[in-house]
């Protein structure tokens, strides 16, 4: 099964091309030049990450897996997988273990994150359906 590029991967390679021809036509090494080398390579940046993020929902479709992403704002960092409750002076990126003041539970921050946003996950789905 060959999957296609997603559709809006498109605009991006057009606006690649014009931005190539624009450096073409720079004097190599001035400011301007710098500007758009690096204008381009966000750019590249970003196709790399849209390409990423279609084959990883294609291969979900693959393995008859769910693909369902989590609001951006929820804080996952900050509550408690074990008891659920918030700390929100956990906003400092600096503090990677903690441990709950409600159950005692300790936690490393990653890995009690992905069981929050695990959590969450099944939570919104099992309302979806």
């Amino acid at each position: 099964m060959q999957a296609e590029n997603p559709r809006h991967l498109s605009k991006y390679e057009d606006r690649l091309a014009k931005l190539q021809k624009v450096l073409a036509r720079k004097e190599e090494g001035s400011n301007n030049w710098k500007k758009i080398k690096t204008e381009i390579a966000k750019l590249h940046e970003k196709i790399k990450n849209v390409l990423k993020d279609f084959l990883h929902k294609h291969k979900a479709d693959w393995y008859n897996r769910v693909f369902h992403k989590v609001d951006r704002f929820f804080a996952s960092t900050q509550k408690c997988s074990e008891c659920g409750t918030k700390n929100p002076r956990l906003k400092d990126l600096s503090i990677r273990e903690w441990t709950c003041g409600e159950c005692g539970a300790k936690h490393e921050r990653d890995e009690n994150a992905a069981i929050n946003v695990l959590k969450q996950g099944l939570k919104e789905l099992a309302l979806a359906n």
